[in-house]
């Protein structure tokens, strides 16, 4: 990478500035930050290890002020940060990614003899949410994918099930051809219809 593509950034830039953690859009990661104000600080950086987010606590950023100007490039891919005061700011240079953020809070409740409804609730600028139910926890298949956007996005009701079944369930965010970890499994048994 040549100095220009850090100024200008290959596949662009992306502004952050306060102290509340920013995380990236869906499909792209930061490989590498100029300050943008003297005496900025920053608190925490959560990078991708291995396909993996991990939280990391950089001892050589940490209650150091950075110089405006400064370029610091990113070991690995960055997906969120965190600055230490609301007047800092700077510029992240993103790359593609294919790291998107799962559903959170997902859990399974009878809601009627032969109903169950999932709720979770979304973490990432996802297209959508894949939900998936099982029998055994071995064998999945899918229910219902739901788009973005649309108006029950965060919550799906699985009827006409078996009665006195157990039934395992799962999601994981998408966004183009990238899939998100799953949710934990999470389960509800149907009643005797009345």
């Amino acid at each position: 990478m040549n100095t220009l593509d850090k100024l200008i950034g290959t596949n662009g830039c992306y502004y952050v500035a306060g102290d509340t953690a920013v995380l990236l859009p869906t499909g792209y990661a930061a490989y590498g930050m100029v300050v943008n104000v003297d005496d900025t600080e920053v608190i925490e950086v959560e990078q991708i290890v291995a396909g993996v987010p991990e939280t990391l606590d950089d001892a050589t950023w940490e209650g150091v002020a950075l110089v405006r100007g400064d370029y610091i490039p990113f070991v690995n891919p960055v997906i969120s940060i965190t600055l230490t005061n609301a007047t800092d700011s700077v510029f992240l240079y993103l790359q593609p990614c294919g790291w998107v953020e799962p559903p959170t809070a997902f859990s399974a409740t009878l809601d009627a003899e032969v109903a169950i409804d999932l709720d979770w609730t979304n973490n990432t600028n996802d297209d959508g949410i894949v939900i998936e139910r099982s029998l055994d926890e071995i064998t999945w298949v899918v229910v219902v994918v739901i788009p973005k956007g649309d108006p029950t996005d965060v919550t799906y009701k699985d009827e006409g099930l078996e009665e006195e079944t157990e039934y395992f369930y799962r999601a994981r965010a998408f966004y183009g051809d990238n899939y998100s970890a799953y949710t934990d499994t999470d389960d509800a048994t149907t009643e005797t219809i009345t």
